[in-house]
């Protein structure tokens, strides 16, 4: 069962990152490795497509469908809200071409940081440093699936607080449900049934709330 978790900075000007980023508090949750290559980060588990009755089945149509914006492809509206827009996030003292680049390294940052160095160098491209990162991922930290949602919020936050328009953009959507269009990642997107999990949507609703004081 996922615990919904909260935006909770404790405190955004110290704190454990160079950034002052802050100290986060977070629920926990289940997630199983899958690696998918269409785009995004695909690293959830696709069986829970099924698994969660709460979930409402989207209808795939425009960006936007009543009270709902969806985002996902490159060459539709608010695809800024995916990690493989090209947008640089900065890391203590780092520069990483997109915030996939950077969520893809937090996998070995701590324990290899080597690896993390080569993730966030490989390539411009995120396709790039996904697939990196699913290569290594015996390499990765043994926690990963109790603390993806944890680095993707700090992911988020970090790419949205250092881009003002992008900032603009999010609070600009005002109250409405924020949808990963995936038809393949049944965690951080719809999936292909259109009932997945929406992690990266929920994350940026909850990034938006607190952007707007309202967390």
């Amino acid at each position: 069962m996922l615990v919904q978790t909260s935006f909770s900075p404790t405190n955004l000007d110290s704190g454990p990152f160079s950034t002052g980023a802050a100290s986060w508090s977070y629920g926990t949750y289940t997630e199983n490795y899958i690696g998918g290559f269409n785009g995004g980060h695909h690293n959830g588990d696709y069986s829970h497509s099924n698994k969660h009755a709460e979930s409402s089945c989207y209808p795939r149509r425009g960006n936007r469908d009543g009270n709902r914006i969806f985002f996902y492809h490159k060459h539709q509206p608010y695809f800024e809200f995916t990690n493989f827009s090209r947008h640089t996030v900065s890391y203590e003292g780092k520069i990483y071409p997109t915030s996939e680049h950077l969520f893809q390294a937090f996998k070995f940052i701590d324990h290899n940081p080597h690896l993390a160095e080569h993730i966030r160098t490989c390539s411009d491209l995120p396709r790039v440093a996904l697939i990196e990162a699913h290569r290594l991922h015996e390499k990765q930290r043994s926690d990963w699936r109790e603390v993806n949602v944890e680095k993707m919020e700090l992911t988020l936050y970090l790419k949205f607080t250092q881009h003002r328009q992008l900032r603009e953009k999010l609070v600009s959507t005002g109250n409405a449900e924020l949808v990963e269009n995936s038809d393949t990642d049944s965690f951080w997107g719809i999936g292909p049934d259109g009932r997945g999990r929406n992690e990266l949507g929920k994350a940026l609703g909850r990034l938006r709330a607190y952007l707007r004081g309202g967390a």
